[in-house]
This record gives structure tokens, sequence and C-alpha cells, in this order.
């Protein structure tokens, strides 16, 4: 006799479960693209780095290219390189608390293109406190780093002239004061003459003026003590600066 047997498997549940986790996967990959967001995942004990979504846009390199910590370390900004280094060495030697948050500069490996990068991270470790994998993502943030240098030039440009019109401002009311105060030195003789000239024209002659010309004569002295209490306005201008004072029209012709 000749027997087989056959196994059949339902594999449906399979082939449900491997079609979701492709869609999910496309859903992250479009995710990521939209919003500018690289991933990376960096085993700690073989040394193996990988780079996915934006991550190697970040670095300005192609997706073939291949990667390590050492050409992420490549990739800093030489400025930035050392800084990032003994941070991510910290957090790997379990010097803290895991966590990872820092902004950092790349200079395209194969562009030649500076970015600005934020990334943010967590270190996982294993039942004996050992760091085993360090998981995180980037995102290119070198619009809003140019926003903020412009937005800083533009203060500093704000300050610079505030403080040129501050200065101007303190020139213009240095020279008014001067010519407050000459104007008051000045019109300090001639009032007190006009007065006493009025007053003794007015005794004088007191029999010969008519009541029209010694109203005049009265008006003329009163506009000339009303100038001298103008003028001791002045002075105390002076003493005391201009600030708090209040410039108004005034009716000399009395």
């Amino acid at each position: 006799w000749l027997r087989s047997v056959a196994a059949v498997q339902d594999i449906t549940e399979l082939k449900k479960a491997e079609a979701d986790l492709q869609q999910a996967e496309e859903r992250l990959r479009l995710a990521t693209e939209a919003t500018h967001i690289g991933t990376f995942d960096y085993n700690l004990r073989t040394g193996e780095l990988l780079w996915l979504g934006n991550a190697r846009r970040h670095f300005g390199i192609g997706p073939e290219t291949p990667v390590n910590y050492d050409v992420f370390l490549r990739g800093l900004h030489p400025d930035d390189r050392v800084r990032v280094n003994q941070l991510i060495q910290a957090i790997t030697r379990g010097e803290t608390n895991g966590r990872y948050q820092v902004e950092y500069r790349t200079i395209g490996l194969e562009d030649g293109i500076e970015r600005w990068l934020a990334a943010c991270g967590q270190v996982f470790y294993d039942n004996q406190h050992h760091p085993v994998r360090f998981l995180g993502t980037t995102v290119d943030i070198t619009e809003r780093k140019r926003l903020e240098d412009e937005l800083r030039r533009w203060a500093a440009t704000l300050e610079t002239r505030v403080a040129e019109r501050t200065a101007e401002l303190t020139e213009t009311t240095t020279e008014l004061e001067r010519f407050t105060y000459t104007v008051a030195h000045d019109l300090r003789a001639p009032l007190r003459h006009i007065a006493g000239f009025v007053e003794i024209l007015r005794r004088s002659a007191a029999d010969k003026l008519a009541p029209a010309e010694r109203e005049f004569l009265d008006n003329v002295k009163q506009a000339a003590l009303r100038m001298g209490q103008r003028r001791q306005y002045m002075h105390l201008i002076i003493e005391h600066g201009l600030a708090g004072y209040h410039v108004y029209d005034c009716d000399y012709e009395g």
C-alpha cells in the first residue's frame, strides 16, 4: 500500500497580519516624510546603527550609504561634535536618566548642506541595567533656526534704533534747555526795564494822559509782568529739567 499524508494550514490570519504590518509601515513612512522626522535605532551591544525615515536626509546621504556611529560623528558640525558625543557617551554609560534631548547642526556628508536638527531619544537597559539599545528621532528645524536668527537681528536693530532715538532726544532736550536758559536770561532785564519805564511814564504824565492812554500803559505793564512770570517758569524748568512739563500755547498779547 502507498499512503500519503498532507497537512493543510490556514494562513489567512498570517497574511492579514502581514498586510496590516505593511500598511502600518507605509503610514509611518508617509508620516515621517510629511513631518520631516527621522528615526534612529542604535544597538549598543553590536554597534549596528539604523537610520529610517528622513534621518539619512538629515545627514545629507543617500539610501545606500552605510552608516555607523563614526559616520554620525563625521556628519555633525565641528562646533557641535564634541558636545553631542559627550552627551551620548554619558547617556549610554548610564550616567543620566537615559533620556536624550539636544539640538545640533549637521553638514551633509554628500550634499554639503548645513542643517539644524532637534533630536530626542531614550536608552533602554537589560535586567542588569546594562544599556542595550538607543532609540530616538530627529527633526529638521533649520527653518525655525533661520527665523530665530532673523528675530534676533531684528531685535538688535530695534535696540540700536531705540538707542539712537534716545540719544537724539537727549540732544534735543539739551538744546531746548540751553535755548530756554538763553531766553529766560535775556528777557529778564528788558522786561524789568519795560515795566519800570511804563510806571515812570504813568506817574510823571498821569495828569496829561487820556483814560485810553492810561489803559494802554496798564496793558503794557501787565503784559511785561506776565512775561516776567513766564520767564520764571522757564527758569524753573531749567532747574528741574524738562521731564514732566507740558508745553502750552501762550497768548502774549494779553
